[in-house]
């Protein structure tokens, strides 16, 4: 079904559909063929409720108010040395405990989806001081 399968991207907006559709977030997974871009044309009048039925933005902000801000996850990673991705991957996955410390409950799993409209640039960024 569309509306699962777009609830499981963690898109917050029509804009971020859009987007989506257009190929920006090349690290999501590729929109199955069946499912148009369109949504709106293709269901309206067919039990259509919106996008924030659609996408179950209400869930996704609930999501980001349980997490720290942006500027926060990026003060952490600086406090802590973390330099790249492998280090960060370590870290969200508790398998460098010993040399990071567990990883907070507030800080998010993929901080590149999390923040992508609320501070995120790349990961270069995230990891400069």
């Amino acid at each position: 079904e569309a509306r699962k399968f777009a609830r499981s991207l963690g898109l917050t907006s029509s804009i971020e559909w859009v987007d989506y559709c257009k190929g920006i977030y090349e690290w999501l997974p590729e929109k199955p063929m069946d499912i148009p871009a369109n949504v709106v044309r293709k269901y309206e009048g067919k039990g259509w409720k919106g996008f924030k039925d659609f996408l179950n933005t209400a869930k996704h902000r609930k999501y980001l108010k349980q997490h720290m801000t942006y500027p926060e996850a990026k003060s952490l990673v600086n406090k802590l040395g973390i330099k790249n991705k492998k280090q960060l991957d370590d870290f969200v996955n508790n398998k460098a405990i010993e040399k990071f410390g567990k990883k907070p409950k507030n800080f998010p799993k993929n901080p590149r989806i999390l923040y992508r409209r609320h501070g995120w640039k790349d990961y270069e960024s995230f990891f400069k001081k």
